[in-house]
């Protein structure tokens, strides 16, 4: 049971929701038909995450083609698609416990390969999905105390994008690097040599940001954010 290919929006919704209420049955959830079910759906649910389909697309793709079948303008497209989404962030949050290793690899391939290889080449749908697959899968599992803040993989994941983040010239770019990169910030508590060095690419980009609003707002409302997480690190040390 895989969803990729699948441009019929009704169906994928359909039987999203009954994933859902499956996985959220303890007297199914350890079913293995289940389980086995649900890692084919995850090793490719962040193309699902991508909105992809308005009937108005022109040229069109598979999916608007279906979409005009399906919906009668593309606001009631966007309304089901956001529904939709919501529902897949829902399904991965109740299973995110038992699935967070696979989850994180089809993060690794699908989402943090793609931005290291060509993160200009990345489109406006694709930036909103693998922001909203960040959040899903990273965000949740520190929320839920899921993983560490220590997990090697997360922490590896993160400072790589940092790292690439440093050699990014285009300021829209690095605005959508940003937000991606925000699900991890929590992570720096306890681990301050890597948070000296996400506060200094914070401070570039303020200054790389001069006459770019968007760049600009988001950078200050990082710093004001990482001052509110971690004070302590601002009264006790002092940054070059």
């Amino acid at each position: 049971m895989t969803w990729d290919g699948c441009s019929l929006e009704y169906l994928k919704n359909e039987a999203c929701d009954v994933l859902v209420a499956l996985s959220s049955h303890t007297s199914f959830r350890e079913d293995e038909h289940l389980v086995q079910s649900l890692r084919l759906v995850f090793s490719n649910i962040f193309r699902t995450f991508v909105k992809d389909g308005y009937p108005s697309r022109n040229p069109p793709t598979s999916a608007s083609h279906y979409s005009q079948m399906d919906f009668e303008d593309d606001l009631e497209w966007h309304n089901f698609f956001m529904r939709f989404r919501s529902r897949l962030q829902l399904l991965i949050a109740n299973n995110l416990a038992d699935h967070f290793d696979l989850l994180l690899s089809v993060y690794e391939k699908d989402v943090l390969h793609r931005v290291l290889s060509d993160p200009y080449g990345v489109k406006e749908v694709e930036w909103d999905a693998m922001q909203k697959f960040a959040r899903s899968v990273i965000a949740v599992a520190y929320e839920r105390n899921i993983v560490d803040k220590k997990n090697e993989r997360l922490i590896a994941i993160r400072n790589t994008l940092v790292t690439r983040m440093g050699n990014v010239t285009v300021c829209d770019v690095l605005s959508e690097m940003l937000s991606l990169h925000s699900p991890s910030v929590l992570s720096y508590e306890d681990d301050f040599d890597n948070f000296t060095i996400y506060f200094s690419l914070l401070r570039k980009a303020l200054f790389m940001s001069a006459g770019h609003k968007t760049l600009n707002r988001h950078v200050i409302s990082l710093i004001l954010r990482t001052v509110q997480h971690f004070p302590t690190y601002f009264k006790v040390c002092s940054f070059p």
